[in-house]
């Protein structure tokens, strides 16, 4: 596994994290193993729900949200009492800028991971006193093994050169930002958004026409 490969240790366990009896049970397993839990990522995305609105897929609009929303309240309901006790807790949600700013592509995953943003800072308020903190990355325009199957070359090309900082990110960026926000020299921090983009949230839509050109 990449994990053990970069000198880590990780065990995978199966399970369906839109169901509250798999997401306790994913968290004894690893209290069995380790003892005690301290961090909490929630890291699932699913994505579509796109098309016209009233072609929506009811069905296929709930299984998003479930999967990108409450997966992460389930699985912080179970996990909570245990980062408590911990007495330094850290909760990571993975969202999206797609739940900053609209693209008119989805109607169900970015209204989802923007419920998982206010849930976070609910949560942040509600256990700070308890020591527990929670904050939000929103990833964009990171290229993925997922995301690859969505973007042509041309596409990624233009992704990269709206961002004012020109590169292109990958998932190892979105890593390098949980690590500090699960970490001790982010223990001032809580209840934050923050944006693993490139800097393409803060950019205005004509500055970016006008980096990418006609």
């Amino acid at each position: 596994m990449l994990i053990e490969a970069e000198g880590g240790e990780a065990f995978v366990i199966a399970g369906d994290v839109t169901s509250s009896e798999s997401c306790a049970a994913i968290v004894a397993a690893t209290l069995q193993r380790y003892g005690s839990l301290g961090v909490l990522v929630n890291n699932v995305g699913v994505s579509g729900g796109g098309g016209e609105i009233w072609d929506l897929d009811e069905v296929r609009w709930q299984q998003i949200v479930d999967a990108n929303f409450t997966s992460a309240v389930l699985m912080t309901k179970h996990a909570m009492p245990h980062l408590v006790a911990s007495t330094q807790g850290a909760i990571i949600n993975i969202a999206s800028t797609a739940a900053l700013l609209a693209s008119g592509a989805a109607f169900a995953y970015g209204p989802a991971k923007a419920a998982m943003m206010a849930f976070t800072r609910e949560i942040a308020v509600k256990y700070g006193r308890s020591n527990v903190r929670a904050n939000i990355i929103a990833p964009g325009h990171i290229v993925t093994p997922h995301v690859s199957g969505y973007f042509d070359e041309k596409a990624f090309e233009i992704r990269r050169k709206v961002a004012p900082l020109g590169l292109t990110g990958d998932a190892w960026d979105d890593a390098a930002a949980a690590v500090y926000l699960a970490c001790s020299e982010s223990r001032f921090i809580t209840g934050i958004c923050l944006p693993v983009d490139g800097g393409v949230t803060e950019t205005m839509q004509l500055a970016a026409h006008g980096l990418i050109g006609d």
